[in-house]
C-alpha cells in the first residue's frame, strides 16, 4: 500500500510535490520555479503539516525524476532526459 508513510515518507513527499504542481500557475509548470526551490515550496506551503505529523521539513523529493519536474518544469525535465 502506498500512503504517506510509504517508503520512509516518500509517499507523503512525492504527494505534497505533486500536489504542488497542480496548483503552480501555468507558467511555472512548464519552467518550474528553478533549480533547488523544493524545499521552498514545501516549507511555504505544508511546513505546519510535515512540523505536527513528522518532526520534520523535507526539502527534497527523494526522486530525481519528480524533483526536476517540479523545480525546473516540463521544459527542463524534457531537456534533462
Amino acid at each position: 500500500v502506498i500512503n504517506d508513510d510509504w517508503g520512509t515518507r516518500r509517499g507523503y513527499i512525492w504527494r505534497i510535490g505533486i500536489e504542488s504542481y497542480r496548483k503552480f500557475p501555468l507558467i511555472h509548470k512548464i519552467f518550474g520555479y528553478g533549480p533547488d526551490t523544493f524545499g521552498i515550496i514545501t516549507v511555504n506551503n505544508y511546513y505546519e503539516e510535515m512540523a505536527s505529523r513528522f518532526f520534520e521539513k523535507f526539502d527534497s523529493a527523494h526522486n530525481e525524476y519528480l524533483q526536476y519536474f517540479i523545480t525546473i518544469g516540463f521544459v527542463g525535465l524534457t531537456a534533462y532526459l
